[in-house]
């Protein structure tokens, strides 16, 4: 009996290797596309921003230093940063994290982006208001 059980459990069809490999290669994309590639953009925009930093520039280090680029050394790779006046520490620039803008205007940046975005909510919401009873 048992050989007969046997026999017909191995007559069944037998399974491609595309079926069974196909559920791996599926976690395998989803993975990179969900995880690997986003972190490899992210990756290279912060490269673009500490290449591109400049004398005024204020940005946050991975020791969560925020400081003010005053001057460079060795070719760029170590960046003289102003803490406060009269206050100089030099990073390596893989250790900058962020870079928020330019001197003063990275300060106001993220004030001004706020009124300007409450001012268009309430700006779309009395334009709404007016539209309903022109229509």
């Amino acid at each position: 009996m048992i050989d007969i059980l046997y026999a017909q459990a191995n007559n069944s069809g037998g399974s491609s290797p595309f079926g069974v490999f196909l559920p791996f290669v599926l976690v395998i994309l989803i993975f990179y596309f969900l995880l690997i590639r986003p972190q490899a953009k992210k990756q290279k925009a912060l490269e673009r921003k500490r290449e591109n930093l400049r004398k005024g520039d204020i940005f946050i280090t991975s020791g969560g230093l925020y400081a003010k680029v005053n001057h460079f050394k060795n070719d760029g790779k170590i960046v003289v940063a102003e803490l406060a006046k009269d206050v100089r520490v030099e990073v390596v620039r893989a250790t900058i994290m962020e870079v928020l803008g330019v001197g003063a205007e990275a300060e106001t940046t993220s004030k001004s982006d706020a009124q300007s975005k409450s001012a268009k909510t309430t700006q779309q919401k009395s334009n709404g208001s007016n539209n309903k009873g022109r229509k």
